[in-house]
């Protein structure tokens, strides 16, 4: 039986992978984040002699393997709040969160022995941003000067002796989505459009990048040493030309299949398996110069925006991939 772990019911590509798997004739059972506070019934036993079990009402624990999609964080906690007070929610909101993150990783600790496609970064040391980076120059990737800092001595410093042009910022860790009454806000990598002397002489540690001058983005989903790769044309509209995401919903960016050098290809394998991950989405820029310089990998990224325009049916091979390692566990 097949367990993937995945997000709300919305989260389609979790739904076209079980399509997949359930035309092939095989079981599929599925576990949303949030589902263990009002569906899912399990308890994590530890007796003297034995290590930790795991058992459920849906019979998950008999999984042979397991393929982590994502899962669903804590942020509304008015449904599952005994009481609904400004009082309550601003003082025991952080309780209640740190309590739920403790039970998530309870839960997977619980599964550690299972076999995993890939396992979530509760499980494993993941490399934040920074790590990342230098991971990939280690094995050859160009990447962007980056630093990380509070203070804008530092910052000029670091522009003037990079003889950098235009900087970008971005979260140090992972952007989000935040709700509000008003509708949702995104947070993308943005241009620093002041001027260095009209920053704040400490603010709040943040990341910045040179900028890049570039001809394409490219959204490269990897799976088992294959890399998917697809030309994102962004930078020829003004709206999309810092970060594709911000999408031009109008006049959307043309996506088309890439294939990328065999020597650039080599170098990622080496990458991911000093991360020591099976599958994940990398952006890479090609850069005004025909250099090829690596930003980032997200091992839960979106990779049904690569599979549609570019018809890699990545939902099939990934179904396929899952039905193979429960036959024939991996490691």
């Amino acid at each position: 039986m097949i367990l993937i772990i995945s997000h709300h019911n919305s989260e389609f590509t979790t739904e076209l992978i079980m399509d997949w798997i359930h035309y092939y004739g095989h079981e599929c059972k599925r576990v949303n984040g949030l589902d263990i506070l009002d569906k899912l019934t399990f308890n994590l036993k530890l007796t003297n002699g034995d290590g930790v079990k795991v058992e459920t009402n849906s019979g998950i624990e008999a999984a042979d393997i397991i393929w982590f999609r994502r899962w669903m964080v804590l942020r509304s906690l008015e449904d599952h709040m005994p009481v609904n007070s400004n009082f309550f929610l601003k003082d025991i909101a952080p309780l209640i969160k740190s309590e739920f993150d403790g039970v998530t990783r309870a839960f997977f600790f619980a599964l550690k022995g299972k076999n995993w496609d890939d396992k979530p970064e509760f499980l494993r040391e993941y490399p934040i941003k920074i790590k990342q980076l230098e991971i990939a120059q280690s094995v050859g990737l160009k990447i962007p000067n980056t630093i990380i800092t509070n203070n804008k001595k530092d910052l000029q410093v670091f522009v003037k002796t990079n003889n950098i042009e235009e900087i970008i910022i971005k979260p140090v860790k992972d952007g989000t989505l935040i709700g509000s009454t008003e509708g949702c806000y995104v947070i993308y990598t943005a241009k620093v459009t002041k001027e260095l002397s009209e920053i704040p002489e400490l603010f709040f540690p943040s990341l910045f990048q040179e900028a890049i001058s570039k001809i394409i983005e490219i959204r490269v989903f990897f799976h088992k040493d294959i890399c998917y790769s697809m030309a994102i044309f962004s930078s020829y509209d003004e709206k999309t030309s810092v970060d594709f995401r911000n999408y031009n919903f109008a006049k959307p960016n043309r996506y088309v299949p890439y294939k990328l050098p065999d020597t650039v290809e080599s170098k990622i394998r080496d990458f991911m398996e000093i991360l020591n991950l099976k599958s994940g989405s990398l952006d890479i820029l090609l850069n005004t110069k025909n250099e090829y310089v690596f930003l980032e990998v997200n091992p839960v990224g979106q990779f049904s925006m690569v599979s549609f325009p570019c018809n890699y049916y990545l939902e099939r091979v990934v179904a396929n991939s899952l039905i193979s390692e429960q036959i024939t566990p991996g490691n």
